[in-house]
């Protein structure tokens, strides 16, 4: 049987299309989930595995009260949201209280920043469970922009200009595309997923992003630590059938019907022996893989989804962090996939 199973990477949070987007190839899929942080819907129909940190890493109820307060200060300063903890990842002296600084900050009107009085875990959860909450609330504007762009205006025949008002919600880009979001730094969110998960991981797992932006700077990251602009590391690109309009049991059966066995089989084989391809894109793998993932026909598919693999071999760090040199190391020999749909 093929066996081609995706690990969400960095996220712990997805909606049942974007599952069904993921599943639409994969054949399983795990949702590594910080303690304290409940999303029974990312096990909607028993299609996804829950993955939880070592015991010895869950932070606690202290990490309940600070986080709590965090959250008060980011709803009292909606002009100074949580963004800044997660460009910097900055902590504060190992010698401090992080709850009482956190209230101490809070109480100046100052922004809290990461508490590391308690150990990394305590620092890693914090990250993880804010950058869940920007998902979230990034996730809610879109809905609601959506909701928008197909409601008629409400002056619709009233004025002259209520086309110009409806074109005016369906030329606003998604909130995904907002300029603070594309200037954050995605490595603190990336070295705390691997801080938590990282033993949890099997050698072979492939790691699977919704948000082409961390897959984008791991490859800058490798780029510049192998010291040569422009190089990139083995990778392939092809697009597969979006079957996420379907129910997963109506998904599931559409890749019983049309997706043959032999062919997801041979697909596995280029995704883990990605390592071993010439540095750049390998067009001839490139090309074979896009002819096995058309597996069913257009009418029973909502659009295509372009994924794009990219295999990561050791690197001597030239440039960059001791963090960034510890993200690379610990991604080493590692297969990192991006989903993105096509228009």
């Amino acid at each position: 049987m093929s066996n081609l199973s995706a690990v969400l990477f960095p996220h712990a949070r997805l909606s049942s299309r974007e599952q069904g987007r993921i599943l639409s190839f994969f054949d399983s899929l795990s949702v590594c989930v910080p303690w304290h942080l409940d999303l029974a819907e990312a096990a909607a129909e028993g299609t996804a595995r829950i993955v939880r940190p070592p015991e010895a890493l869950d932070p606690g109820e202290p990490f309940l009260k600070a986080l709590h307060e965090y959250l008060d200060w980011v709803r009292l300063h909606g002009d100074r949201s949580g963004l800044s903890f997660l460009k910097t990842g900055a902590g504060m002296g190992e010698q401090e209280d992080p709850l009482w600084e956190i209230r101490r900050r809070i109480r100046e009107g100052g922004a809290p920043d990461s508490p590391s009085g308690t150990g990394d875990a305590f620092r890693w959860h914090l990250i993880l469970h804010l950058a869940d909450e920007w998902e979230r609330q990034r996730s809610e504007a879109d809905r609601i922009l959506n909701a928008l762009r197909d409601k008629r205006s409400p002056l619709n025949g009233l004025t002259d200009d209520s086309n110009d008002i409806r074109n005016l919600f369906e030329d606003l880009p998604g909130f995904d595309w907002a300029p603070e979001a594309a200037q954050s730094n995605p490595s603190p969110t990336l070295e705390a997923w691997l801080g938590l998960f990282e033993k949890r991981l099997d050698p072979k797992d492939l790691l699977v992003t919704l948000d082409h932006r961390y897959i984008e700077h791991l490859i800058g990251l490798w780029a510049d630590s192998a010291g040569e602009p422009g190089m990139e590391p083995p990778l392939i690109r092809f697009s597969y059938p979006d079957l996420s309009g379907h129910s997963l049991s109506r998904l599931a059966e559409i890749r019983r019907d049309h997706f043959p066995e032999e062919a997801s089989r041979e697909l596995g084989r280029l995704l883990s022996e990605l390592g071993e391809a010439p540095f750049a894109e390998d067009r001839e793998r490139s090309s074979r893989a896009e002819a096995l993932a058309a597996f069913c026909p257009d009418d029973l598919a909502f659009g295509r989804v372009l994924l794009t693999a990219v295999h990561l071999p050791a690197a001597s760090l030239k440039r960059g962090t001791e963090g960034e040199a510890a993200l690379l190391r610990d991604l080493t020999g590692r297969t990192v996939i991006s989903l993105n749909s096509l228009p």
